[in-house]
Order: structure tokens, then C-alpha cells, then sequence
């Protein structure tokens, strides 16, 4: 995709957008195919100012759809308690009631449909949407989080050494034609070993290769993030800022690529959360996990630390 398809997408992405909405970095970066430049930057800048549109970060934008949906909720409540209960129509309630009495397992489950509302045109796009920007979400969290990367590709030498099998955790390494289980497969022999030994050369370049993009990857990314904050602690040009906020989305998307070209199971994201939740309710891991996060994350100043045990003071001298 050539520069002034990319600016002509991103420009689309911001005129899509209503007067007060947001678009993320990261759906910015998805549309670049090399680093931003500052005049490319400029004119992102311009969109934005132009759409009455708001740029932000993954992060904020999942607190933004959090938000969202509270919103939402608060009206749906308030306009039910206003509207109060529906008027008593004698015609339906009879005919409720016929269709009650039948014991017939077609209109029993036709009744039980009934019951669930159906999504409009504009309710079902808003769902596939909600779908996927969730499954974004999850991919730009555990990319945000350098270790939950790390532990990733601490799995590389476990499939190496064939203590994994490479399918379970990893979609990208299914062979082209499946086929049947280990126990089913035929006695090694010599013969099968030597038509087994190139296939076998070929899983483990692949393994290795797709594993060292992404720990590139995510080297690149941490070193264009690491100067972030002491950047910010000088610079006050907007269009500045954005250009290098945007030029860390670009890295993080590609540390996104690398992951997707593994192509991570549900198997796996299952092991990365009860790794961590194992982490975090042990004795003495929750400050080894912490010291992980606070090396990269800046979650844990001081300035937070102390406004905590402020609180936790204020909880303990409470009244009963």
C-alpha cells in the first residue's frame, strides 16, 4: 500500500466518524506501512481537528467503552422507570395464555424464543463491531504488558524440545493437511525418521523464525516507548507529541503482526491468565510480578503509593 493510500484510508477513518467520537492510535498505525512522518503527522493532526475527533490510546479506549455502556445502561433504566409497565391488552394476554397451556415442544420452544428480542439492522453492526474491537482489546493488552510477551516466547525452547505440542498453543504451525492423532501414527522406523527428518528441519526454522520476529519486535517497541515519559515532560507541541505517540502505536502494531503470525490459541491466552493469576495470589510472587510490570509500566510512582495508603489509612480509622 503506497503513502497516499494510507493517508486516504486514515482520512476516512476520521471523517466515519460523528463529532465527539475517538479514534485510537493503534487504528491509525493498522493503516501505516512504514514509520509516520511528521508531515504525515500533521495532517492526521489536521483530520482530527477537522472531525471534532478525539485520538487516544487502546487503553483509554477501553475505559471509554466502559463508560459507554454505563451511559447506556443509566438511560435504558431511567427511561423504563419513566415509561413504567406496558398497557394490558386483553386480546394478547388470552392469546399468551392459549399458547401456554400447550404443552406441544414446537410451541414450547417458539415460546421460549419469543421471549428474546430481536437485534435491528443497527444493533447486529453494532455487535459485530463490539466483537471486534474486543478481540482487539485482548490483543492490544497483552501486547501492552512486556512481560505477558516475554512469557510467550518463553515457550519456544518447550516446543524445540517437543515438551509442547506445537498445535496447542499455536495456530500458525498446523500442518496443511491434518492428520490424525500421535497415538494413531505409524512405528518409527529409520526409513520413516529419514522422510520424517526434513519436515521436521522445516517445523523448527519456522518455530525459530517466528519466534525471533517477535522478540525483534518487541525490542523495537520498548526501545521507542522507553524516552516516552522524559519526551513528554518537555514537549507541549500537540502535533509533536501525537507524532511520537504514534510512532510507538507503529511499533506496538507490528509487535501485534508478529503475534498474529504465531497465531496464539485460546489454549495459550488460557495458560498467559492462570500464569498470572497463579502469580499474583502466591505469597511472595505478587512482588516479583510487580517489579516486572513497574520496569517497563510507570503503574507503580511514588506519588501513587503514597495517595494509596492515604486511603488505606482513612479505611482503617473509619467508624464502625
Amino acid at each position: 500500500m503506497a503513502a497516499k493510500d494510507s493517508m486516504k484510508n486514515i482520512e476516512a477513518l476520521f471523517t466515519s466518524k460523528k463529532k465527539g467520537d475517538v479514534v485510537t492510535l493503534e487504528n491509525i498505525a493498522k493503516e501505516l506501512t512504514k514509520q509516520p512522518t511528521a508531515a504525515q503527522v500533521k495532517k492526521i493532526h489536521k483530520f482530527a481537528t477537522d472531525s471534532k475527533t478525539k485520538i487516544i490510546s487502546a487503553s483509554e479506549y477501553a475505559k471509554f467503552l466502559t463508560d459507554k455502556e454505563k451511559k447506556k445502561l443509566a438511560e435504558t433504566r431511567k427511561r423504563l422507570a419513566e415509561g413504567g409497565e406496558d398497557e394490558f391488552d386483553l386480546n394478547k394476554e388470552k392469546e399468551i395464555l392459549e399458547w401456554s397451556r400447550s404443552d406441544s415442544p414446537v410451541r414450547m420452544y417458539l415460546r421460549e424464543m419469543g421471549k428474546i428480542p430481536l437485534l435491528t439492522k443497527e444493533e447486529e453492526v453494532d455487535l459485530s463491531q463490539t466483537i471486534e474491537e474486543g478481540e482487539d482489546i485482548i490483543l492490544d493488552a497483552i501486547c501492552s504488558v512486556p512481560y505477558l510477551i516475554g512469557y510467550i516466547i518463553n515457550y519456544k525452547e518447550p516446543l524445540l524440545n517437543r515438551e509442547r505440542r506445537v498445535k496447542e498453543l499455536f495456530k500458525s504451525f498446523e500442518d496443511e493437511k491434518a492428520s490424525s492423532d500421535d497415538e494413531n501414527a505409524e512405528e518409527p522406523t529409520e526409513e520413516n525418521e529419514e522422510k520424517k527428518a526434513p519436515k521436521d528441519d522445516k517445523r523448527v526454522k519456522q518455530v525459530v523464525d517466528s519466534f525471533k520476529a517477535l522478540e525483534k519486535a518487541k525490542k523495537d517497541w520498548m526501545k521507542a516507548r522507553e524516552d516516552l515519559d522524559t519526551f513528554l515532560e518537555t514537549e507541549t507541541d500537540p502535533v509533536a507529541i501525537l507524532h511520537e505517540r504514534l510512532k510507538i502505536a507503529f511499533k506496538k502494531e507490528l509487535l501485534k503482526k508478529a503475534l498474529l503470525n504465531l497465531g496464539p490459541t485460546s489454549k495459550l491466552i488460557n495458560e498467559l491468565v492462570k500464569a498470572m493469576e497463579t502469580a499474583l495470589t502466591s505469597d511472595d510472587s505478587f512482588d516479583k510480578e510487580l517489579k516486572r510490570l513497574e520496569y517497563k509500566l510507570p503503574l507503580f510512582n511514588d506519588t501513587l503509593k503514597a495517595n494509596h495508603q492515604k486511603i488505606l489509612d482513612n479505611i482503617i480509622n473509619m467508624d464502625k
